[in-house]
């Protein structure tokens, strides 16, 4: 049986590379051939997955290790925040189920709870490959396991699983009439009682089509800090391919110039479109709680301006625009963003010909580069970047209090200035663990890590937003049988807090009065102003002040 570690004291151990990252400077943590700290001796990391950070200075990477028999793969980082990284959950054996290899995609909470996707195998029939999704060591939902919110259905997958700072995990999951059989409808699922977000047959107000059974919810889906808002792409039975993928945010259509962002719609030259274009390919997504929401995605423009960048409803940045006096090209290969919207994003400059990593429009690594191999915060001239790697393989942290951020990438380095060798005799690590050969050699020069990058947001887009009354959303959403709306105010002032059903009709007032300065919480328990409980739906929050409010959606499922 294979153990799950999880390790509260995680500044006692020493990392392999210990992490001063000086500002502008990418930072090696860990390196493909090398020992990976807190995993068993023995144990070579073999590959690199994905990053991902929480909202309380947390980071971690998916690693694969290796001791030549046995591959273990891994959670590994610090999610306290700092400087030292350790594994934080390994697969492991946790009563009937075995797990195996895990998805590169997961997410971490600021507790430290790991969302993450491996195989498994019951031990009592023997039945391997069950994709599940996991929180730690509980089971959010396996494969051929009961489906809660039909009768008759079993699970038939489970992908993709982020994870609020608070521990709800969220996933794109599907299910089918046989236990066992292929999937006959998918969703959008939400905590660990995997309510349904939504799922194919259902229908969105404003869109005149129901959602599709095959490809309801694009993997791509994306979750606010505290679960108030998501974003994601939705595919509905449009009776052609050419317009059936909608931007859904919060169970509504998402608005750009006033029109709905969706495939083969215009792309209003109020935002930055161009004459005749349409919204055609949907990529990278971001939402914050205060509701900003960003994509990376394709028109049916030309080739050579085509892939976009929107954020709150205007293109940010389009192919072919000069960015740091770089001119970006081809399509966006990673994009970030974080709860206070600083956007990062790795894009093809030089005729495509190189990778470079931008921050809020600012060019801040390229391939070529070098970067800091040995942990003193200065680049090393015998270590560059020779590919930035993975699938969504790029995560920023929220700002800190002196307005720098953290950026957590992938790449593969060169251990020897691009164009030269290093001498045959170079030492192999991990031979003598029976590992491939990965020290740079003639013949293998080239090698992956995870890394870190300090930038500081002082300048470029994302500046922070001058003091305001600010609706920042509710939690839990969906809820039953209550949740807690929260808002915050830069000074006392009179407060209108009321709840609107779908149709904009006033509910329940909340709050009518003064309220101090600060951050504040109420209640909502589901029921009207007389009492009575409401049905099952989509309500609003609306925030109304002297100086300004806000608007939110809530789900309520009973």
């Amino acid at each position: 049986m294979k153990l799950g570690i999880r390790l509260a004291a995680l500044g006692a151990l020493v990392c392999l590379f210990s992490v001063g990252a000086g500002a502008e400077t990418a930072t090696l943590l860990a390196l493909e051939g090398q020992w990976l700290p807190g995993a068993p001796l023995g144990q070579m990391v073999s590959a690199f997955n994905n990053p991902a950070v929480n909202h309380a200075d947390g980071w971690a990477f998916t690693v694969n290790t290796t001791d030549g028999a046995v591959t273990l793969s891994h959670a590994w980082g610090n999610p306290a925040g700092g400087l030292v990284g350790t594994v934080i959950l390994t697969e492991a054996t946790y009563g009937d189920y075995e797990q195996t290899s895990w998805e590169a995609f997961y997410g971490i909470a600021d507790g430290g709870q790991v969302a993450y996707s491996p195989l498994c195998t019951q031990i009592s029939s023997g039945t391997t490959g069950l994709d599940a999704v996991w929180v730690d060591d509980v089971i959010a939902m396996i494969e051929e396991q009961v489906y809660p919110n039909e009768a008759g259905m079993y699970w038939s997958f489970g992908s993709r699983p982020g994870i609020t700072a608070d521990g709800n995990p969220y996933w794109v999951g599907g299910f089918t009439t046989t236990q066992g059989g292929s999937t006959t409808n998918r969703g959008l699922y939400y905590g660990m009682g995997a309510a349904p977000i939504i799922v194919g047959g259902d229908t969105v107000p404003g869109v005149p089509y129901v959602a599709s059974t095959a490809n309801t919810v694009s993997f791509d889906v994306r979750y606010s800090a505290l679960g108030s808002h998501w974003l994601g792409e939705v595919e509905f039975v449009t009776g052609s391919t050419a317009n059936d993928n909608y931007m859904i945010y919060d169970l509504a259509p998402l608005m750009a110039g006033g029109g709905q962002v969706a495939e083969n719609s215009p792309v209003p030259e109020s935002i930055g479109g161009l004459t005749n274009e349409a919204w055609d390919n949907f990529d990278f997504i971001g939402v914050t709680e205060s509701g900003s929401w960003m994509f990376t995605g394709d028109t049916n423009a030309a080739t050579t301006v085509d892939e976009v960048v929107v954020k709150d409803g205007a293109i940010l940045y389009r192919e072919g625009d000069t960015l740091d006096g770089e001119v970006v090209q081809g399509d966006i290969s990673h994009g970030y963003m974080n709860e206070e919207g600083d956007i990062a994003l790795v894009w093809d400059i030089q005729g495509n010909t190189l990778e470079a990593l931008f921050f809020n429009g600012r060019l801040v690594l390229k391939e070529g580069d070098a970067v800091d191999y040995d942990g003193d915060g200065n680049p090393d001239a015998n270590a560059t970047v020779y590919d930035f790697t993975g699938t969504n393989a790029l995560a920023i942290t929220d700002r800190d209090a002196n307005g720098f951020v953290d950026i957590y990438f992938t790449a593969d380095i060169d251990l020897i200035p691009l164009g030269k060798s290093m001498p045959d005799e170079a030492p192999a690590i991990g031979e003598e663990a029976g590992l491939p050969d990965t020290e740079p050699r003639g013949d293998r020069e080239v090698l992956e890590g995870a890394f870190v990058m300090t930038v500081s947001t002082s300048t470029g887009v994302g500046e922070a937003a001058a003091a305001a009354p600010r609706l920042v959303g509710s939690w839990p959403n969906p809820f039953n049988p209550k949740t807690d709306i929260r808002f915050t105010l830069p000074e006392a002032q009179d407060v209108t807090l009321v709840v609107l059903d779908a149709e904009g009709r006033r509910v329940r007032t909340l709050h009518a009065g003064p309220c101090a300065a600060g951050d504040h919480t109420v209640s909502w328990d589901g029921r009207n102003d007389a009492g009575r409980r409401l049905a099952s739906g989509v309500y609003l929050c609306r925030l109304a002040t002297a100086d300004g409010g806000g608007m939110h959606k809530m789900l309520m499922l009973k």
